[in-house]
């Protein structure tokens, strides 16, 4: 008679969908006129939740806006343009000096591409909050609003620290939303309320 042998039944961990907004994407937001200034890792966390947050929250708002178009009808397929990506980013309050700067780096391609994520973006778009089209050049708007809102960010945090060479903390992230002097970062204080365990 043969003995029984044990066999071991592995479960595989699920992994966390990887941010958008990674290391090397925030890395070129804190270099600062040739200075490359250290963030800590829990407000690099902080920052890349809350990029891919308002991300979302972005491709929300964006087909509510086209679901409740007068001339819509349901069901109807309708493709997202930058021009939708824009109207989404005023109904949530973007500044306007944001969105206009985001809006001429998109169409002048100034933005780091390397950091682009262009197709998990555009999926994300199409299947998101409900399927629809997406046009080409709207995921570099989209894009190019969120990487703004974050740039000001870490230039304000910079800036508390009268630019310099300094390690940015969660808790100068958070500062830097709540006391912006020209309340760029309007839009994101809605995180500060959620306190520092937002990731």
């Amino acid at each position: 008679m043969r003995p029984t042998v044990e066999t071991k039944t592995t479960t595989r961990r699920k992994k966390a969908p990887r941010s958008l907004f990674n290391k090397s994407t925030v890395r070129s937001m804190v270099t600062k006129n040739g200075q490359t200034h250290t963030i800590s890792k829990k407000a690099l966390d902080t920052v890349s939740a809350m990029g891919d947050d308002f991300l979302k929250k972005l491709i929300r708002k964006c087909k509510m806006l086209i679901q409740n178009q007068p001339n819509q009808v349901d069901g109807q397929n309708v493709t997202i343009c930058p021009r939708h990506i824009i109207a989404a980013a005023n109904a949530m309050q973007v500044p306007g000096e944001i969105t206009e700067d985001a809006v001429q780096r998109a169409v002048r391609h100034a933005f780091d591409n390397k950091g682009f994520k262009n197709s998990t973006i555009r999926r994300k778009m199409a299947a998101y909050a409900g399927r629809n089209w997406v046009k080409k050049d709207s995921n570099k708007y989209i894009w190019c609003i969120v990487t703004t809102l974050l740039e000001e960010i870490f230039s304000q945090a910079i800036e508390n620290k009268q630019g310099e060479k300094t390690r940015i903390t969660s808790q100068a992230v958070y500062r830097s939303i709540e006391t912006h002097p020209d309340n760029l970062l309007k839009p994101l204080k809605s995180y500060i309320g959620e306190g520092r365990s937002f990731v």
